[in-house]
C-alpha cells in the first residue's frame, strides 16, 4: 500500500512538471506601445499576476517580463486580459478579527495589472490576490477608480458595511429605467456587478466585449458509467483481530456522477459526488462453522463518494486524472448479508447497522472531455465489519463477514 501511494506521488510530481507548462497564443504591449505577438504561459490562477512568461515561437526559449515593462497583455480566447495602471486601492481586511473602526477606505497607490471583465465605454475590472478582491471601473480613458466596499467595526460586538460602490455605480451607469433600489440591492461580487453593467450596455445600446464569459460556462456536468471490480471476502474475528480469506469475487458496478468544475487553474479541479451501486455476492467453504459448512455473503451496496479530482493536460484532447474521495456505503440486502449453509440447512444473519465509511483513490484518463477510464482503489472498505455476526462452536468465537479493500476499473461518458 505504501509503495502504491509513493508511486502515485512520484507520478503527480512528474506530471506537474510536464503537463502544466502550457503556452498559448497571446500578445503583450511594451512601454513603447509595440504589440508583440507570442505564446504566453497560462497558469489560469485566480490571483492577478505581476509578470508573464512567454515564448516568441513554439520551439523558442521561455522568457520573463515584469509589470514594469508591460502596459497590457492578453491570452487569446481566455478570460485573461490585463492592463497596467497606477491606482488607489484599499487593502483593508474583511476578516472580522482585523477590522478597524474607520469607515472610509484607506487608499494606497499601487502599480497593478487589472483584469478586464467587461470592456466598453465604461469598463469593469477586477483585482484579486489571496483574501482580497477589489473591483474598479473606468469611464472612457480616465484613470480607473476602485468601487468602494469596506467592512468596519461599529462597536465591540458588531460591524457595519460601507457600500459606497452602490452610489458610485448609480452615478456612473446612467439609464432611464434604472432605479436606486436596484443599486441598493447590489452585492460586491463579480456576478452582480457584471449583470448591472450588461443591463447598462443593453439600455444605452453600447457595444462591449465580455471577458468574463468563461468563468460561468458549463460549471456543472453529468456523467454515467459502469465498471467491474475485484473484492476480497473475509471473515473477521474482532476478538483476536484475525481473518479468514474466503477468496476474491467480481463486483460489477453502475454509477452516475455530478461534477462541479472549479472556475480557475484552467478548470483542472473538480468536486464530484458519485452514487454507485456495487453488486457483490460470494460463496465459499467455512470450516470454522463445522465440517462441510459453507458461507454465502451478499455485500451488495450503494456507495456515495464525495471527492476531489485533479486533471493534468497531456495535450489538447487527453487529460490524466487523479482523484480521492470519502465514501459512505449502505448495504442493500440487510437480511441476506450472511448465510451459513450447514448440514443442508441455512441460517441467516441480519445487519441492523448498514452504513460504513471508506476511502477511495483513483487515477485515469479523459478524452476530449467526453470519455473517461479510471482505476480506483478502495481503502478500508470494510463492509460488514462491526455489525452482524455468526457464532462458531468450532472455534468458540464470533466471526463477521467483510469486503476488504478492493479495486475497480470503470468507463464513463459525459452527458453535459
Amino acid at each position: 500500500m505504501n509503495k502504491l501511494l509513493l508511486s502515485l506521488l512520484l507520478l503527480v510530481c512528474s506530471l506537474t512538471t510536464y503537463a502544466q507548462v502550457t503556452f498559448e497564443p497571446g500578445y503583450f504591449i511594451d512601454n513603447n506601445g509595440t504589440r508583440i505577438d507570442c505564446l504566453i504561459r497560462n497558469t489560469d490562477k485566480s490571483s492577478n499576476p505581476t509578470l508573464i512568461e512567454y515564448k516568441l515561437t513554439e520551439e523558442g526559449k521561455a522568457q520573463t517580463e515584469s509589470i514594469d515593462n508591460i502596459q497590457a497583455f492578453e491570452i487569446l480566447n481566455t478570460i485573461h486580459k490585463y492592463k497596467r495602471f497606477i491606482v488607489n486601492i484599499d487593502r483593508s481586511s474583511d476578516n472580522l478579527r482585523e477590522l478597524h473602526y474607520v469607515r472610509e477606505p484607506e487608499f494606497k497607490s499601487r502599480q497593478l495589472f487589472l483584469r478586464v471583465l467587461l470592456e466598453g465605454d465604461i469598463t469593469l475590472y477586477v483585482y484579486k490576490e489571496p483574501s482580497l478582491t477589489r473591483f474598479f471601473y473606468q469611464i472612457g480613458d480616465a484613470q480607473p477608480e476602485q468601487l468602494v466596499y469596506k467592512k468596519y467595526m461599529h462597536d465591540v460586538t458588531s460591524f457595519r458595511e460601507n457600500k459606497a460602490f452602490q452610489q458610485q455605480l448609480w452615478m456612473a451607469l446612467q439609464c432611464p429605467s434604472f432605479t436606486m433600489e436596484q443599486f441598493s440591492k447590489l452585492n460586491y461580487e463579480e456576478r452582480n456587478l457584471v449583470r448591472i453593467f450588461k443591463e447598462y450596455y443593453s439600455c444605452t445600446g453600447q457595444q462591449y466585449t465580455d471577458h468574463a464569459l468563461d468563468r460561468t460556462k458549463d460549471v456543472f456536468s453529468f456523467r454515467v458509467g459502469a465498471g467491474v471490480g475485484l473484492g476480497a471476502l473475509e471473515l473477521y474475528n474482532g476478538k483476536s483481530s484475525s481473518t479468514l480469506d474466503m477468496g476474491v469475487g467480481l463486483a460489477p458496478q453502475v454509477f452516475g456522477e455530478i461534477v462541479y468544475t472549479l472556475p480557475f487553474n484552467k478548470r483542472q479541479w473538480e468536486i464530484f459526488i458519485k452514487p454507485t451501486f456495487v453488486y457483490f455476492k460470494k460463496k465459499g467453504k467455512a470450516p470454522v462453522f463445522g465440517p462441510n459448512a459453507e458461507i454465502e455473503s451478499n455485500l451488495s451496496h450503494v456507495m456515495l463518494p464525495l471527492g476531489l479530482r485533479k486533471s493534468f493536460y497531456l495535450n489538447t484532447d487527453v487529460k490524466f486524472l487523479l482523484s480521492s474521495a470519502v465514501a459512505v456505503n449502505n448495504l442493500v440486502f440487510k437480511k441476506e448479508v450472511l448465510t451459513i449453509i450447514k448440514d443442508g440447512k441455512k441460517g441467516f444473519d441480519t445487519f441492523p447497522n448498514s452504513y460504513y465509511p471508506s476511502l477511495v483513490v483513483g487515477t485515469g484518463f479523459s478524452f476530449r472531455n467526453k470519455f473517461a477510464v479510471e482505476a480506483n482503489y478502495y481503502l478500508a472498505n470494510t463492509m460488514g465489519k462491526g455489525a452482524g455476526a455468526y457464532y462458531s462452536t468450532q472455534s468458540d468465537t464470533i466471526w463477521k463477514p467483510r469486503l476488504a479493500s478492493s479495486y475497480a476499473v470503470a468507463l464513463s461518458y459525459t452527458l453535459k
